[in-house]
């Protein structure tokens, strides 16, 4: 399967994108904890946010690699991101400032095949 069949399955796939966007949203948590959740809050109380939220991502067919971007997360009260549901707090081309912002002061994010492989094999889904 090509780039473009890939592209294809997965915006027509619900499922597949939420997941795909989930582990790599949690691929960047984990990586970049002391950035995103320096206080180590996330809890039943604080929830990992999607600013542009992977529900808006998918129906206007944004790359999951953005919407996991670390510039697109961060920790907020749960009962805050309930009420919130899909409403999105920034646009994409917001969003893509905000990722130069992100990668001039922290560096650009890069995925090394080995080293997603290794997580997406090992990992273990974060329970509230």
């Amino acid at each position: 399967m090509n780039s473009k069949q890939f592209k294809y399955k997965l915006f027509n796939n619900k499922k597949l994108y939420q997941s795909l966007t989930r582990l790599l949203t949690e691929f960047n948590y984990r990586r970049y904890i002391k950035i995103i959740d320096p206080g180590k809050i996330r809890s039943k109380e604080y929830h990992l946010d999607h600013i542009l939220s992977v529900r808006g991502g998918y129906s206007d067919a944004i790359d999951p690699i953005i919407l996991a971007h670390p510039a697109n997360l961060r920790m907020i009260p749960a009962k805050v991101n309930m009420a919130k549901g899909r409403k999105c707090h920034v646009y994409l081309k917001e969003l893509k400032k905000n990722i130069t912002t992100w990668e001039t002061t922290h560096g650009p994010v890069t995925y090394d095949t080995l080293e997603l492989l290794y997580f997406f094999t090992t990992y273990k889904p974060y329970h509230r």
